[in-house]
């Protein structure tokens, strides 16, 4: 799963808070990285000396950074491109078939900037791979302790909805937890409901999800993964979070479904209320960007008759 991994850098210290998170991964899967910075400089009179400049000033940052990395024995690429930052991220995720983009949000109110179409939150909806998404905490008093590099992944909490799909994000944190021994934490979270309000076709929901918490920890179990799978009651991001927390995760996986955010039954803002509060890392599985990935290679074969 992550024999290759992108990670975007825009020469802030924000966005290289993704480098431990990383290393974690690309060290005890011997993973290459690839480092790309894009460049889009204002179209001036000079555009093509400054133009150079730029790409000079990416190549010489993201040079710096491989050095950073070298005592981890990491085999790292960089990749200085000029244009718009989404678009050359994108593109290079599907031209080096890698197969994770790892990067950093911007500000304290983690995804706030980036859902009306920024930059992460482009590449979080069209990402042809999953992405490994992390809030740079500004205080060690919300951070956990110790070095992210250092430390095993212990366990993963998965939320799913009982829908298809869950499928989307299975069959990475099954893999995930296969490389570095985890168990995975799976969750659904119902809206909350009064004892006196419950009526049968409510009863008849909760043994669905039941059903279908049984049917997905079935497929980590069929891979050798150890899963624990909770139903709870609530507001999805406040269970989300509290779980994570009482259960002392260290990853939470989830999918997202098409252009409305984290599937059927968390909204965007959920997700951005699970990044703001979440002391680990997100990977976030695009179910739409896998969409076209298959689209695509669906019209690129040829037709058997």
């Amino acid at each position: 799963m992550i024999q290759r991994i992108l990670v975007p850098l825009d020469g802030s210290v924000t966005s290289e808070a993704i480098l431990p998170q990383v290393v974690r991964l690309a060290a005890r899967k011997e993973s290459e990285v690839i480092l790309v910075r894009a460049e889009h400089p204002i179209v001036t009179e000079n555009y093509a000396l400054i133009a150079e400049a730029a790409m000079d000033g990416a190549r010489e940052y993201l040079t710096g950074i491989q050095e950073r990395l070298r005592p981890h024995r990491i085999r790292t690429r960089t990749l200085e491109e000029m244009g718009a930052p989404a678009e050359v991220i994108l593109r290079a995720a599907r031209e080096e078939r890698v197969s994770m983009i790892a990067l950093a949000t911007h500000g304290r109110t983690g995804l706030s900037r980036l859902i009306l179409g920024s930059v992460a939150e482009r590449v979080l909806r069209l990402s042809p791979v999953p992405v490994l998404v992390l809030r740079p905490f500004s205080s060690y008093e919300i951070a956990k302790t110790g070095r992210p590099e250092d430390e095993p992944l212990r366990k993963i909490l998965v939320p799913v909805d009982g829908s298809e799909l869950q499928r989307a994000v299975v069959p990475h944190a099954s893999a995930l937890a296969q490389v570095f021994g985890a168990r995975i934490v799976l969750l659904h979270v119902r809206a909350p409901v009064m004892d006196q309000d419950r009526t049968a076709a409510e009863d008849e929901e909760i043994g669905k999800a039941r059903h279908a918490l049984r049917e997905t920890a079935i497929e980590f179990s069929a891979a050798g993964v150890a899963c624990l799978t909770l139903l709870e009651e609530g507001e999805a991001a406040s269970r989300i979070l509290g779980i994570a927390r009482d259960h002392d995760v260290d990853l939470i996986a989830m999918a997202t479904h098409d252009r409305r955010g984290i599937a059927r039954w968390v909204s965007r803002s959920t997700t951005e209320r699970v990044l703001q509060g979440a002391r680990v890392p997100l990977l976030v599985v695009s179910a739409e960007g896998a969409s076209r990935v298959q689209a695509s290679r669906s019209r690129r074969q040829p037709s058997r008759r």
